[in-house]
């Protein structure tokens, strides 16, 4: 009998393989390519995507994005993000940029609204 897995877990990216990184802001869409493990307003920034950010640690929303695809190759909510968004924003699946890891293997897409 084939083994059982001890946890469904969301699937991480192979070692060496990237992630696909779809990221839309001021009505221009980037194609990224990055790391898993990667942060993803780090990994952003560091593509010369112009994100807004301001403290980089969970404690402020500049940063907050809307994911339109691939939550679940993401690392869960931190308790940072959880006392800057409220429930609803949780719901429609906004995050902090600063708090979130992409762990692949599938495309993550997301949005920066104007505020």
């Amino acid at each position: 009998a084939a083994a059982k897995p001890a946890a469904e877990e969301a699937p991480v990216a192979a070692d060496g393989e990237l992630v696909p990184m779809v990221v839309t802001v001021g009505g221009q869409t980037y194609n990224l390519q990055v790391r898993p493990g990667e942060n993803m307003l780090d990994a952003a920034l560091d593509r010369d995507v112009d994100l807004d950010y301001s403290c980089k640690e969970g404690s402020c929303d500049t940063c907050m994005v809307k994911i339109l695809k691939g939550m679940e190759f993401l690392n869960d909510i931190t308790p940072q993000e959880r006392d800057m968004l409220d429930e609803d924003q949780i719901k429609e699946g906004y995050r902090l940029s600063c708090m979130v890891v992409v762990k692949g293997p599938g495309p993550v897409e997301f949005v920066q609204e104007e505020r």
